[in-house]
């Protein structure tokens, strides 16, 4: 663990002389003004959180989201179940937001609860909007 925050310092540290050499110059004229930027403000949007996984002979899209994910949340139970939380990112009803869930790149028909899965079969959930 040292060793890798050594490096990240290192690296940091590097990449502040190079762009302080750049702008300063070795003899220490300034070559460049750092110009304000045009932009008060940016809004940025998150990506979205994605999760994906292989299918299993015989479980459940629902059985295997258990294994993969770190955290998740759903309303209801087995066949009722509704995901609404998927690694700390929760759908946001005020966004109309909610978890999908796909199969072999195809919208799933029925319930994670209820999707039977092989081995062949690739899941993904993701965030979608009604």
């Amino acid at each position: 663990m040292n060793t890798i925050l050594t490096r990240k310092i290192a690296v940091g540290g590097l990449a502040i002389v190079a762009i302080a050499t750049a702008l300063i110059g070795i003899n220490g004229s300034v070559h460049a003004k750092l110009a304000s930027p045009a932009v008060s403000h940016v809004a940025v949007t998150p990506t979205p959180a994605v999760l994906t996984y292989h299918g299993s002979n015989g479980k459940t899209a629902l059985t295997l989201l258990e294994s993969s994910a770190t955290t998740y949340r759903v309303k209801g139970d087995g066949v009722n179940a509704f995901v609404t939380s998927i690694n700390g990112y929760a759908a946001s009803d005020a966004k109309k937001e909610f978890w999908s869930l796909y199969i072999n790149g195809q919208a799933a028909t029925v319930g994670a609860g209820t999707l039977m899965t092989t081995d062949a079969d690739t899941l993904r959930w993701q965030i979608d909007t009604y």
